[in-house]
């Protein structure tokens, strides 16, 4: 006899349709990243977002009228190409509500996450408290942060126009940073940069939408890159 119903295929959840989807056509390979974003939920970090598709976009996410998480897939992206190891010292610089450092944190020795937004460093705090190996410091990327070791990379998780000195000479020689350029024509393009001496190896990876550049990052700042 044949049945009179099939059992239906399940449906991925949407963080699931995100990985298959956005993150591995686009060249996220990496098995350790790839099972990072499936053990974290988005939600958390866009509290002002409740449906479960707008969180899952390849689109940045508004989290206030000046600050929004970058989309998934670039965050992924950049995160890759940091080439991270277990002993790796990152700073986020810009972290907002900690999506980035918390995919990162099982990755690396340590991250030190940075934020001077006073309206999302409580959400911050919430969302890293179960990383032992994580620090919260409330400064904005272009306030002088006094560490004991240069890191080993930097991820700036907010758009740039520049990136001032006090933020670069965080990063040790040799060391990777990594985030979306926004060009004078207003072109957000994720990249990575080498230190190289006192200059930099330049790395184009892609065009990204982006939401608006970190204040303390745009280009009327007076800082020099």
């Amino acid at each position: 006899m044949i049945p009179s119903s099939l059992p239906q295929p399940l449906q991925p959840t949407p963080l699931q349709a995100m990985i298959d989807g956005q993150l591995r056509p686009n060249g996220v390979c990496d098995h350790a990243l790839l099972a990072r974003v499936a053990a974290l939920p988005r939600a958390p970090f866009a509290p002002i977002h409740t449906d479960a598709a707008a969180l899952h976009l390849d689109q940045p996410l508004p989290l206030s009228g000046t600050r929004s998480l970058l989309p998934p897939r670039t965050a992924a992206r950049l995160i890759q190409a940091l080439e991270l190891n277990a002993s790796s010292r990152v700073l986020v610089a810009a972290a907002a509500t900690g999506y980035e450092a918390a995919l990162l944190a099982p990755l690396v020795q340590h991250v030190t996450a940075c934020e001077a937004d006073p309206d999302l460093l409580p959400l911050l705090r919430h969302n890293l408290t179960a990383f032992t190996n994580a620090t919260i410091l409330p400064f904005g990327p272009g306030q002088r942060l006094a560490a004991s070791l240069p890191f080993s990379h930097i991820l700036v998780a907010a758009p740039f126009a520049v990136l001032p000195p006090a933020l670069t000479e965080l990063l040790a020689q040799g060391g990777k940073l990594a985030g979306v350029s926004m060009s004078e024509a207003g072109l957000p393009t994720a990249c990575v940069r080498t230190k190289i001496g006192q200059s930099w190896l330049l790395e184009t990876l892609f065009e990204t939408p982006a939401g608006p550049v970190h204040p303390s990052l745009a280009a009327n700042e007076h800082f020099v890159f």
